[in-house]
């Protein structure tokens, strides 16, 4: 949703780690995939092609939205300094919302290409996340409620 509002026409691209997961093993983005391909290693090479895909589509000029969930901080620092190395700008979003709302949304998800289940997001939710550098957003509300406020918060291309 954020994708065709920035950048110029047509928008920026979208590179999602779900998707790019998929693509690794060779399958439809609406297959589940198995435990092994969430091991460290994978997840590491997911990581690694997410920055890889970003910045080459940002030397080349055009705007690229990233969609992972960057809980730690060294991929997150890693995302921002392949912006820096590209010359591009650089806006990092942490989307937060309420854990009754997550659950409430990964139980009423239908389709797509998202491989999380409730048993996936109580892990996450008990993680720890790493010192939260980036800006972070309200994503408890309606989705355009949440993109005004990116959007807001966005420099200027």
């Amino acid at each position: 949703a954020l994708a065709p509002r920035i950048g110029a026409p047509p928008g920026a691209r979208c590179i999602e780690s779900d998707r790019t997961r998929k693509a690794m093993f060779g399958v439809a983005a609406s297959t589940r995939l198995g435990q092994d391909a969430y091991r460290a290693e994978v997840s590491r090479e997911v990581y690694d092609r997410l920055e890889a895909r970003a910045s080459a589509l940002a030397e080349a000029g055009a705007s690229v939205v990233v969609n992972a969930v960057y809980d730690r901080a060294d991929r997150r620092q890693r995302l921002g300094a392949a912006a820096a190395a590209a010359g591009v700008p650089f806006d990092g979003f942490w989307l937060a919302a309420d854990p009754d709302a997550l659950r409430r949304r990964v139980r009423e998800r239908v389709g797509g290409p998202s491989d999380a289940t409730l048993e996936v997001l109580e892990a996450q939710l008990s993680g720890d996340i790493d010192e939260m550098t980036w800006q972070t957003m309200p994503a408890d509300g309606p989705l355009e409620t949440t993109l005004e406020a990116i959007l807001a918060a966005t420099r200027p291309e």
